[in-house]
Protein backbone atom coordinates (compact mmCIF):
# COMPACT_ATOMS: atom_id res chain seq x y z
CA UNK A 1 0.00 0.00 0.00
CA UNK A 2 0.94 3.43 -0.80
CA UNK A 3 2.70 5.71 2.16
CA UNK A 4 0.77 8.52 2.90
CA UNK A 5 3.05 10.04 5.54
CA UNK A 6 7.10 9.97 6.24
CA UNK A 7 8.54 10.91 8.97
CA UNK A 8 11.22 10.38 12.27
CA UNK A 9 10.55 9.46 15.84
CA UNK A 10 12.05 12.24 18.02
CA UNK A 11 12.55 10.05 21.11
CA UNK A 12 14.66 7.36 19.13
CA UNK A 13 15.46 8.49 15.53
CA UNK A 14 13.82 5.92 14.11
CA UNK A 15 11.87 6.56 10.58
CA UNK A 16 8.12 6.06 10.42
CA UNK A 17 5.33 5.80 7.91
CA UNK A 18 1.75 6.44 7.69
CA UNK A 19 -0.44 4.17 5.21
CA UNK A 20 -3.52 1.91 4.86
CA UNK A 21 -4.09 -0.56 7.03
CA UNK A 22 -5.05 -4.34 5.34
CA UNK A 23 -6.32 -7.74 6.27
CA UNK A 24 -2.67 -8.53 6.41
CA UNK A 25 -2.60 -6.18 9.75
CA UNK A 26 -5.39 -6.99 11.59
CA UNK A 27 -3.12 -9.39 13.88
CA UNK A 28 -1.34 -6.18 14.82
CA UNK A 29 -4.06 -4.09 14.85
CA UNK A 30 -5.58 -6.68 17.76
CA UNK A 31 -2.03 -6.70 19.26
CA UNK A 32 -2.04 -3.40 19.86
CA UNK A 33 -5.78 -2.81 20.86
CA UNK A 34 -5.03 -5.34 23.83
CA UNK A 35 -1.71 -3.63 24.87
CA UNK A 36 -3.66 -0.49 25.44
CA UNK A 37 -6.48 -2.06 27.10
CA UNK A 38 -4.28 -3.89 29.73
CA UNK A 39 -2.24 -0.67 30.27
CA UNK A 40 -5.46 1.39 31.11
CA UNK A 41 -6.95 -1.61 33.11
CA UNK A 42 -3.03 -2.12 35.13
CA UNK A 43 -2.93 1.78 36.21
CA UNK A 44 -7.01 2.38 36.29
CA UNK A 45 -7.04 5.11 33.85
CA UNK A 46 -10.63 6.74 33.57
CA UNK A 47 -9.97 6.53 29.67
CA UNK A 48 -11.13 3.80 27.29
CA UNK A 49 -11.08 2.75 23.76
CA UNK A 50 -14.02 1.61 21.71
CA UNK A 51 -12.83 -2.13 21.10
CA UNK A 52 -12.89 -3.43 17.82
CA UNK A 53 -13.39 -7.62 17.14
CA UNK A 54 -11.41 -9.08 14.75
CA UNK A 55 -14.34 -9.07 12.63
CA UNK A 56 -14.75 -5.24 12.70
CA UNK A 57 -11.54 -4.98 11.54
CA UNK A 58 -11.99 -7.16 8.87
CA UNK A 59 -15.01 -5.65 7.74
CA UNK A 60 -13.41 -2.01 7.76
CA UNK A 61 -9.89 -3.28 6.19
CA UNK A 62 -11.93 -4.85 3.22
CA UNK A 63 -13.15 -1.43 1.83
CA UNK A 64 -9.94 0.38 2.34
CA UNK A 65 -10.02 1.84 -1.02
CA UNK A 66 -11.36 4.86 -2.36
CA UNK A 67 -12.88 2.92 -5.18
CA UNK A 68 -15.39 1.97 -2.01
CA UNK A 69 -17.35 5.13 -1.74
CA UNK A 70 -18.83 4.45 1.50
CA UNK A 71 -15.64 2.15 2.80
CA UNK A 72 -14.30 3.37 5.91
CA UNK A 73 -10.79 4.12 5.69
CA UNK A 74 -8.27 2.46 8.38
CA UNK A 75 -4.69 3.94 8.41
CA UNK A 76 -1.85 3.07 10.61
CA UNK A 77 1.55 4.12 11.92
CA UNK A 78 4.42 2.06 11.44
CA UNK A 79 7.94 1.81 12.46
CA UNK A 80 10.22 -1.05 11.42
CA UNK A 81 7.26 -2.99 10.89
CA UNK A 82 5.70 -2.59 14.17
CA UNK A 83 2.26 -0.78 14.14
CA UNK A 84 2.48 1.55 16.37
CA UNK A 85 -1.00 4.29 16.09
CA UNK A 86 -4.16 3.48 14.14
CA UNK A 87 -7.42 5.29 13.53
CA UNK A 88 -10.64 4.84 11.32
CA UNK A 89 -11.95 7.87 9.36
CA UNK A 90 -15.46 7.25 8.59
CA UNK A 91 -18.42 9.14 6.80
CA UNK A 92 -21.43 10.62 9.88
CA UNK A 93 -24.36 8.74 10.64
CA UNK A 94 -26.12 11.49 11.88
CA UNK A 95 -28.61 9.28 13.88
CA UNK A 96 -25.34 7.83 15.62
CA UNK A 97 -23.91 11.28 16.90
CA UNK A 98 -24.46 13.09 20.14
CA UNK A 99 -27.37 15.89 19.68
CA UNK A 100 -25.70 19.57 19.34
CA UNK A 101 -26.93 22.81 19.21
CA UNK A 102 -25.57 22.97 15.25
CA UNK A 103 -26.76 21.42 12.13
CA UNK A 104 -23.31 20.43 11.25
CA UNK A 105 -23.59 16.45 11.02
CA UNK A 106 -24.17 16.39 7.35
CA UNK A 107 -21.35 15.60 5.09
CA UNK A 108 -18.84 15.30 7.73
CA UNK A 109 -16.41 12.62 8.56
CA UNK A 110 -15.82 11.15 11.78
CA UNK A 111 -12.22 10.70 13.12
CA UNK A 112 -12.29 7.49 15.81
CA UNK A 113 -10.16 7.31 18.46
CA UNK A 114 -5.82 7.01 18.17
CA UNK A 115 -4.53 4.35 19.51
CA UNK A 116 -0.84 4.68 20.34
CA UNK A 117 1.38 2.35 21.64
CA UNK A 118 2.40 3.22 25.15
CA UNK A 119 6.44 3.16 24.36
CA UNK A 120 5.70 5.21 21.74
CA UNK A 121 3.45 7.92 23.00
CA UNK A 122 5.17 11.96 22.87
CA UNK A 123 6.36 11.56 19.75
CA UNK A 124 3.37 14.02 18.07
CA UNK A 125 1.94 10.63 16.41
CA UNK A 126 -1.54 11.46 16.94
CA UNK A 127 -0.90 14.95 15.58
CA UNK A 128 0.73 13.17 12.00
CA UNK A 129 -2.20 10.63 12.40
CA UNK A 130 -4.83 13.72 12.41
CA UNK A 131 -3.42 15.63 9.91
CA UNK A 132 -3.88 12.59 7.26
CA UNK A 133 -6.95 11.30 8.74
CA UNK A 134 -8.25 15.00 7.14
CA UNK A 135 -6.92 14.84 3.84
CA UNK A 136 -8.65 11.23 3.23
CA UNK A 137 -11.79 13.05 4.86
CA UNK A 138 -11.94 15.62 2.49
CA UNK A 139 -10.19 14.15 -0.96
CA UNK A 140 -11.20 10.46 -0.66
CA UNK A 141 -14.49 10.55 1.54
CA UNK A 142 -15.77 13.64 0.22
CA UNK A 143 -16.57 15.59 3.20
CA UNK A 144 -16.59 19.27 3.93
CA UNK A 145 -15.86 18.70 7.19
CA UNK A 146 -14.49 16.30 9.75
CA UNK A 147 -15.26 15.90 13.35
CA UNK A 148 -14.69 13.45 16.29
CA UNK A 149 -16.12 12.47 19.72
CA UNK A 150 -13.94 12.50 22.99
CA UNK A 151 -14.08 11.74 25.92
CA UNK A 152 -13.57 14.60 28.12
CA UNK A 153 -11.68 12.95 30.86
CA UNK A 154 -8.89 12.25 28.13
CA UNK A 155 -7.46 15.03 28.27
CA UNK A 156 -4.64 14.42 25.66
CA UNK A 157 -6.94 13.57 23.34
CA UNK A 158 -9.06 16.47 23.03
CA UNK A 159 -6.28 19.02 23.31
CA UNK A 160 -4.85 17.81 20.38
CA UNK A 161 -7.67 18.06 18.40
CA UNK A 162 -7.76 21.62 19.75
CA UNK A 163 -4.13 22.52 18.66
CA UNK A 164 -5.02 21.03 15.28
CA UNK A 165 -7.80 23.67 14.82
CA UNK A 166 -11.01 21.89 16.09
CA UNK A 167 -13.01 23.64 17.69
CA UNK A 168 -15.21 22.06 20.72
CA UNK A 169 -18.43 22.98 19.90
CA UNK A 170 -20.91 20.88 22.65
CA UNK A 171 -20.81 18.69 26.08
CA UNK A 172 -23.68 16.19 25.04
CA UNK A 173 -24.75 12.37 25.33
CA UNK A 174 -23.04 9.47 23.46
CA UNK A 175 -26.22 7.80 21.94
CA UNK A 176 -24.58 4.59 22.54
CA UNK A 177 -23.61 4.11 26.23
CA UNK A 178 -24.89 7.59 27.49
CA UNK A 179 -21.59 8.96 28.37
CA UNK A 180 -20.57 12.94 28.55
CA UNK A 181 -18.48 13.44 25.57
CA UNK A 182 -17.36 16.53 24.02
CA UNK A 183 -17.89 17.48 20.11
CA UNK A 184 -15.01 18.74 17.94
CA UNK A 185 -15.60 20.30 14.75
CA UNK A 186 -13.68 21.47 11.73
CA UNK A 187 -14.54 22.87 8.23
CA UNK A 188 -11.99 21.32 6.08
CA UNK A 189 -13.83 22.38 2.64
CA UNK A 190 -12.61 25.35 0.91
CA UNK A 191 -16.01 27.39 2.19
CA UNK A 192 -15.90 29.85 4.61
CA UNK A 193 -19.33 29.67 5.55
CA UNK A 194 -19.01 26.08 6.45
CA UNK A 195 -16.72 27.49 9.17
CA UNK A 196 -17.79 29.19 12.40
CA UNK A 197 -18.22 32.79 13.20
CA UNK A 198 -16.13 33.69 16.25
CA UNK A 199 -16.16 37.33 17.90
CA UNK A 200 -12.99 37.46 19.79
CA UNK A 201 -14.00 40.23 21.75
CA UNK A 202 -16.43 37.97 23.86
CA UNK A 203 -14.79 35.64 25.36
CA UNK A 204 -15.20 34.05 28.79
CA UNK A 205 -12.58 31.26 30.71
CA UNK A 206 -13.60 28.43 32.40
CA UNK A 207 -11.76 26.14 34.44
CA UNK A 208 -11.33 22.56 33.38
CA UNK A 209 -12.46 20.44 36.44
CA UNK A 210 -15.51 18.24 37.30
CA UNK A 211 -17.00 20.71 39.57
CA UNK A 212 -17.06 23.39 36.29
CA UNK A 213 -18.97 20.48 34.31
CA UNK A 214 -22.30 22.59 34.32
CA UNK A 215 -20.50 25.62 33.56
CA UNK A 216 -19.12 24.37 30.51
CA UNK A 217 -22.66 22.93 29.61
CA UNK A 218 -24.13 26.26 30.25
CA UNK A 219 -21.86 28.11 28.24
CA UNK A 220 -22.12 25.89 25.26
CA UNK A 221 -25.82 26.53 24.98
CA UNK A 222 -25.24 30.15 25.02
CA UNK A 223 -23.45 29.69 21.81
CA UNK A 224 -19.19 30.01 23.16
CA UNK A 225 -17.35 27.27 22.02
CA UNK A 226 -13.80 26.33 23.28
CA UNK A 227 -11.05 27.67 20.80
CA UNK A 228 -7.85 27.11 23.00
CA UNK A 229 -6.96 25.42 26.27
CA UNK A 230 -3.96 26.77 28.97
CA UNK A 231 -2.67 23.78 30.37
CA UNK A 232 -0.58 26.11 32.77
CA UNK A 233 -4.35 27.96 34.17
CA UNK A 234 -6.19 24.79 33.39
CA UNK A 235 -8.59 27.29 31.77
CA UNK A 236 -10.76 26.44 28.63
CA UNK A 237 -10.89 29.33 26.69
CA UNK A 238 -14.77 30.17 24.74
CA UNK A 239 -15.52 32.72 22.07
CA UNK A 240 -19.19 33.57 21.38
CA UNK A 241 -20.14 31.77 18.15
CA UNK A 242 -22.39 31.38 15.29
CA UNK A 243 -22.58 28.72 12.58
CA UNK A 244 -22.78 29.78 8.62
CA UNK A 245 -24.65 32.98 8.90
CA UNK A 246 -24.41 35.37 5.66
CA UNK A 247 -24.84 38.69 7.06
CA UNK A 248 -22.40 38.29 9.78
CA UNK A 249 -20.01 41.49 9.91
CA UNK A 250 -16.11 41.33 9.52
CA UNK A 251 -15.93 41.51 13.80
CA UNK A 252 -17.17 38.26 14.03
CA UNK A 253 -15.24 36.48 11.01
CA UNK A 254 -12.20 34.42 12.58
CA UNK A 255 -8.89 34.86 11.33
CA UNK A 256 -8.82 32.33 8.48
CA UNK A 257 -12.06 33.62 7.25
CA UNK A 258 -10.76 37.12 7.00
CA UNK A 259 -7.83 36.70 5.23
CA UNK A 260 -9.94 35.04 2.27
CA UNK A 261 -11.84 38.17 2.16
CA UNK A 262 -8.62 40.53 2.31
CA UNK A 263 -7.61 38.28 -0.77
CA UNK A 264 -10.80 38.78 -2.17
CA UNK A 265 -11.22 42.23 -2.18
CA UNK A 266 -7.09 42.91 -3.16
CA UNK A 267 -8.46 40.69 -6.27
CA UNK A 268 -11.39 42.68 -7.22
CA UNK A 269 -9.49 45.91 -7.02
CA UNK A 270 -7.01 44.95 -9.36
CA UNK A 271 -9.92 44.60 -12.31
Amino acid sequence: MNSLYKGTLPSNGQEFEIRPMTLKDVNKALALQLRIIRDLERNKHNDYIHYKSREDLEAIYCTNSPEYKFGKRAIGAFSNGKLIAHTVISKVSPKDMPDINYPIKENSAEIGGVWTDIDYRGNKLMQHMLDVAQVIAKDEINCTSACAVIDPNNIASWKTFVDKNFKIIDLGKDPFDGSSVFYAYKNISNNPQNSFFINKNNQISISNNPSSRDEIKDAFKKQYIITSYDKETNMFNFAKSKFGKDKETSNNLDEANLLIIKSKLSHSSKK
